[in-house]
């Protein structure tokens, strides 16, 4: 079996994590208020952030291909009924990946998961593309409409999401993070997805 090139990689990686974590997150607890701080101290990289204690932590694992290890971490908060139908839930969530030879940039990695999503969904609507800067370093931005499909179980209904992506390099590593909201939500979900951003640390 003839494998993927690196660039499809890294970019199906970033469009398939989003999109099944939309989906398959669980309940979180709704009755605290304010942050809670979050440290990560792996080999591959250390950082901290805050997030909103009413939010989950699903996920903080490492993987490793062909020798070259991987973190990926995912926080999911609460979605809302629309008609009477789950949507999908909150999501930030960051990809940490090894730059190996032959491995593209930051800039590539973004612009192919973009054309990705564009070539896998009528409904993808690029409404900005730009460079910000997180923790310091420049990183690459790209906004976006997109909608999640009802899966019949969990979202009953079509919903209509606002994703925002930033991809930028770092020691070695392309550092992707991703977050989406559903459209009814979006305003107050930005508020605390820029809090994350501002309280975002890398460790060295």
């Amino acid at each position: 079996m003839r494998k993927a090139a690196p660039t499809q990689m890294l970019c199906a990686l970033a469009v398939l994590l989003t999109t099944v974590m939309l989906i398959g997150a669980g309940c979180v607890n709704e009755q605290c208020e304010g942050y809670k701080l979050l440290t990560v101290n792996k080999d591959i990289a250390r950082f901290s952030l805050e997030y909103p204690c009413n939010w989950r932590r699903t996920r903080v694992e490492t993987y490793t291909d062909h020798d070259k290890t991987s973190l990926s971490l995912c926080i999911t908060g609460p979605g809302i009924k629309i008609d009477g139908s789950r949507s999908p839930s909150t999501l930030w969530g960051l990809d940490i990946i090894w730059i190996s030879e032959g491995s593209p940039n930051a800039t590539t990695v973004l612009e192919n998961s973009l054309s990705i999503w564009a070539s896998t969904s009528s409904s993808f609507q690029l409404l900005e593309r730009s460079t910000v800067e997180i923790a310091g370093i420049q990183a690459e931005q790209a906004i976006f409409h997109n909608t999640i499909d009802a899966d019949r179980v969990l979202v009953k209904k079509p919903a209509t999401i606002i994703c925002k992506q930033y991809f930028f390099e770092y020691d070695g590593l392309i550092w992707i993070i991703y977050s989406s909201s559903v459209l009814a939500i979006a305003e107050e979900n930005e508020v605390l997805f820029n809090h994350i951003i501002q309280t975002f640390r890398i460790l060295d």
